[in-house]
């Protein structure tokens, strides 16, 4: 999606999740929506489908699948990594991977300390 969707008509709810343990909750409440008549529309990143790490090789990136069938994720859900900071890093999709490596090196060079980002 190059973190870029430029128009989305009124009436549409438009889906980009980050992680898979995300889009497994969020499909179903999705899928739940449109049988009631919402129009959804999910955007995949085809990067995050088979990305494992997050540093180097540490497998940050697996999340483990959600089998409670009844666990959804709304629409005004978000995630939040991190603890609290001065600073917040808001992206969504691919880009909070992207956010959060950033936000790794920056701790790592001690331009900030252990910051937010949220998905």
């Amino acid at each position: 999606t190059h973190n870029m969707i430029n128009h989305v008509p009124p009436g549409v709810d438009l889906l980009c999740y980050s992680n898979g343990t995300d889009y497994v909750r969020g499909f179903r409440n999705a899928v739940a929506q449109a049988k009631n008549g919402r129009v959804v529309v999910l955007v995949d990143c085809t990067n995050l489908l088979n990305l494992r790490h997050l540093h180097d090789k540490d497998r940050g990136w697996e999340t483990p699948y959600p089998t409670n069938q009844d666990e959804f994720m709304s629409f005004d859900n978000v995630r939040r990594f991190g603890n609290g900071g001065k600073t917040l890093i808001v992206s969504y999709g691919n880009g909070v991977v992207t956010a959060l490596r950033a936000r790794q090196n920056l701790v790592e060079k001690k331009v900030i300390q252990s910051e937010d980002c949220v998905d």
